[in-house]
């Protein structure tokens, strides 16, 4: 769990250094990161990828990371205030970055949740279950 908040550090430092963006993580409840190996990695791979999303679509300044818990799971949220898009108009199969967090939470039992408006931002929100097997 430690390396894995360590991980996320270090790739918020490396995202914050080689954009423009501001990035704040916010480690709420860190025993939300003791989850199986499998899904340390799905959960990192998934905040890397809402990260490179941000930075390729949102023109955003601003990107907020939050690790907690909720109902059991871990919950893994990626906030941007950048422009946003109306999601009738994104088709996940194409945006192939969302198509893949998608993947990735389902694959270890989780899933993914992406909150988008046209000038509101997007948050996408991981829910990854602690334990092995465990499914809701």
């Amino acid at each position: 769990a430690k390396q894995l908040g360590a991980e996320l550090d270090r790739r918020v430092a490396e995202f914050s250094a080689s954009s423009d963006l501001t990035v704040e993580l916010n480690i709420m409840d860190a025993s939300a990161l003791a989850l199986p190996r499998v899904t340390q990695a799905q959960a990192y791979h998934i905040v890397r990828e809402a990260l490179a999303n941000t930075r390729r679509h949102a023109q955003a300044q601003h990107v907020a990371g939050t690790v907690s818990r909720a109902n059991g799971r871990a919950c893994f949220v990626i906030e941007d205030d950048g422009r946003g898009f109306e999601r009738a108009s994104v088709d996940e199969q194409q945006h192939l970055g969302l198509n893949i967090m998608r993947l990735r939470a389902e694959r270890c039992g989780g899933s993914l949740q992406v909150k988008s408006e046209l000038g509101q931002g997007t948050t996408i929100t991981a829910l990854l279950p602690v334990r092995e097997g465990e499914s809701h």
